[in-house]
């Protein structure tokens, strides 16, 4: 994929995103019985940064994020978790705010 912004979806199954714009604005992520993975390694976000609604139930969302972004993680679980497993940087080229929800489910953030 190649938009400045997605909607990603996942009932009951899978799904599996690459995203390579060079303007990514962000969008919004949808897994409910399902899971997604959303690679932004290829991505360059414009100059507001982006914001990625991410909204999980009993599922589950991984996004691959590039090691020199920064990700603000504001987001809500209710028996799940939203967690970082990456080290942020210290001059960030891009700015991810993650929001939404979890309930019964996980997003993990990776570089």
């Amino acid at each position: 994929m190649t938009d400045s912004e997605i909607d990603v979806t996942a009932l009951f199954g899978s799904s599996d995103n690459q995203i390579s714009s060079d303007q990514f604005r962000g969008g919004r992520a949808l897994s409910v019985f399902g899971s997604s993975e959303i690679d932004l390694r290829r991505a360059a976000t414009g100059d507001g940064g982006a914001t990625l609604k991410v909204i999980v139930g009993f599922g589950s969302v991984r996004l691959l994020v590039p090691e020199d972004w920064g990700v603000n993680v504001h987001s809500r679980a209710v028996f799940g978790g939203v967690a970082s497993k990456r080290v942020a940087p210290a001059c960030p080229s891009g700015q991810l705010t993650l929001t939404g929800f979890c309930l019964f489910g996980g997003v993990e953030v990776r570089s």
